[in-house]
């Protein structure tokens, strides 16, 4: 699987919008690909997403979330123009082996 670094501008950005976050704060997401469409027809596309906040370790619970504060769309725009950038368009990328051997 290759590795795609677009997310770290994502990152920086949402920990400065997050009041009190401080550096161990980390982000979560879930990634996950649809190959079909509803009627079965080849469709392939590829769904993020993303919780609108951080994490951060808390002795006393494990963790606690921090909320982002004054997200907009101008900062949706430019995190979706940064992780397009990143990723190969589909003409480039390496085919993967289904087969298990």
């Amino acid at each position: 699987m290759q590795r795609v670094n677009g997310v770290a501008p994502y990152k920086r950005r949402l920990r400065g919008r997050c009041p009190g976050a401080g550096p161990k704060a980390r982000t979560g997401a879930v990634a996950f690909s649809h190959r079909f469409g509803a009627s079965l027809n080849p469709h392939p596309r590829f769904h993020v997403v993303v919780i609108d906040g951080v994490f951060e370790p808390d002795p006393e619970r494990g963790a606690r979330v921090i909320a982002a504060e004054e997200l907009d769309a101008a900062d949706a725009a430019a995190d979706q123009t940064q992780v397009r950038r990143r990723i190969p368009p589909p003409s480039r990328r390496r085919p993967t082996s289904t087969t298990n051997g």
